[in-house]
């Protein structure tokens, strides 16, 4: 989960960051799949989703760098970033049906990582969001993370998961809210939101280096942020 990896670069801390599920697929990625939202029938190719992600303005990082991944790229969910970071929980999606990745970071602001997949049903992608719900335990959890780049640095990681209730966009799945901190100073807060609509796969962080905002005001914005995308 790379808001985390670059939040714990920050705090000395390692992170690290699949084999696809396509047998039998009779459709290209790129089809049309068939939304829920509102009853209406929704023509979704990786491109229109694509159109959903913010670039460094619209997610109030100018000025920070971009790094893109091409579609086709990521043969996996990353769940969350887990206590022990050499052992993150991964949901295998066939490739073919992934978007590009879209990350924008600016140091001492924030960074958010924007990638989807568009499976060739939302009955497909249902059995997905499944997986990913059965992985969630491993992002439950309060403790010491397990190495850190620098001796004697103690590195803590918080998370807690709570469901992210059907929207007015019609996106509905997790929401994962993260917090490290380095010899008891905090130096990231993270909100991810795991979410469907339809065929379409969503995972979308965005991780906060303010210091010294409080975290509830934090979680609010990063949120905000998020919302903006699936608003789109």
């Amino acid at each position: 989960m790379s808001e985390w990896v670059g939040s714990v670069v920050v705090a000395c801390a390692v992170l690290a960051a699949g084999c696809g599920e396509g047998a039998g697929v009779v459709m290209r990625a790129d089809q049309v799949g068939t939304a829920e939202a509102a009853g209406v029938s929704e023509a979704w190719t990786r491109e229109k989703v694509v159109g959903l992600f913010l670039d460094a303005a619209g997610a109030g990082l100018r000025g920070g760098e971009v790094h893109v991944e091409p579609q086709g790229a990521t043969a996996a969910i990353e769940v969350c970033v887990p206590l022990n970071p050499f052992d993150t929980p991964r949901v295998a999606v066939d490739r073919r049906f992934s978007t590009l990745t879209r990350e924008v970071g600016l140091p001492g602001k924030g960074r958010i990582v924007q990638r989807g997949w568009v499976l060739p049903s939302a009955g497909r992608a249902g059995k997905v969001m499944k997986k990913v719900g059965e992985r969630l335990s491993a992002c439950r959890y309060d403790g010491t993370a397990a190495t850190s780049l620098e001796p004697g640095k103690r590195v803590k990681g918080s998370s807690f998961v709570a469901a992210y209730p059907r929207d007015d966009d019609g996106w509905r799945g997790y929401r994962v809210e993260q917090t490290t901190s380095v010899d008891r100073e905090r130096v990231s807060v993270g909100t991810e939101v795991l979410v469907r609509r339809g065929p379409v796969v969503l995972r979308l962080d965005y991780v906060n280096y303010e210091p010294n905002t409080a975290e509830r005001t934090l979680r609010a914005y990063n949120m905000g942020i998020l919302r903006k995308v699936l608003a789109h």
